[in-house]
């Protein structure tokens, strides 16, 4: 009987996988969001993290990967509504070594009807709600909708003077 010695390969490289990518149950269209990342790493290592929607990069940041469970948050905002997949990478030395991907759904940005005595003294609330993700329609009160159906696509509404 032959026998026959194959010598197994040393592993050289830091083994380290994207577990998963956590998001809200629930985000708008240009919503500041907190997209958490789960990674696994065998060891300390740095490395920069990656995370796109298709070929648009959302956020990019460098690592310091302890061994063992890390939480790595990322601020992104996503511009468009409806379905996107979320596509995280880690590189470790230049080379891609883990990938994940998750679908999510993008509502559209919340409505509100701002009813303002002076529709142009409006303007400084509105621009600051719009920075934040809400779309804000300014109304005086004679041009309010005069049926229920008017407001179908209201969320919410403010009444100021």
């Amino acid at each position: 009987m032959r026998v026959f010695v194959v010598p197994a390969t040393v592993r050289t490289a830091t083994a380290a996988q994207i577990e998963a990518i956590e998001v809200p149950s629930r985000f708008h269209r240009n919503e500041p969001v907190s997209v958490t990342l789960r990674i696994v790493s065998d060891s300390d290592v740095s490395g920069k993290v990656i995370l796109r929607d298709g070929k648009k990069i959302l956020a990019s940041k460098d690592v310091r990967l302890k061994a063992g469970a890390n939480r790595i948050p990322l601020e992104v905002r996503v511009d468009h509504t409806g379905s996107a997949t979320l596509a995280a990478e880690l590189v470790v030395k230049s080379v891609s070594v883990s990938s994940a991907k998750r679908a999510v759904w993008l509502e559209r940005m919340p409505r509100l009807l701002y009813v303002e005595g002076h529709a142009e003294s409006g303007k400084y609330l509105r621009d600051a709600l719009t920075t934040q993700g809400i779309e804000v329609v300014v109304r005086e009160a004679e041009q309010l909708p005069k049926t229920i159906d008017g407001f179908a696509e209201i969320d919410a509404v403010l009444l100021s003077d």
